[in-house]
């Protein structure tokens, strides 16, 4: 779904939060159309809202971090800084 936009944001964002956003978008989808409310509401809201929650809950709680992703993270963010100060 939208998991590139979350793939930007968080630093310690990794293939866990991701995965579980997507697969929580799926089922939600595969529930929406089994059960026909795709007549109440076209399927992609609740299965972008099941996304973004539980990629926030699992980034949240899943506490995995990537030294090297962090390292690349501060580093970015440092030259962008170096760039608005130029």
């Amino acid at each position: 779904m939208y998991t590139p936009i979350f793939a930007m944001t968080p630093c310690r964002m990794t293939w866990l939060p991701v995965f579980s956003g997507m697969v929580a978008g799926l089922v939600v989808l595969l529930v929406w159309k089994a059960f026909h409310w795709n007549a109440m509401m076209y399927e992609i809201v609740p299965g972008f809202i099941a996304n973004i929650l539980m990629i926030l809950i699992v980034d949240r709680f899943a506490g995995l971090k990537n030294p090297e992703t962090e390292k690349e993270f501060e580093t970015m963010v440092a030259e962008i800084k170096a760039f608005r100060t130029e």
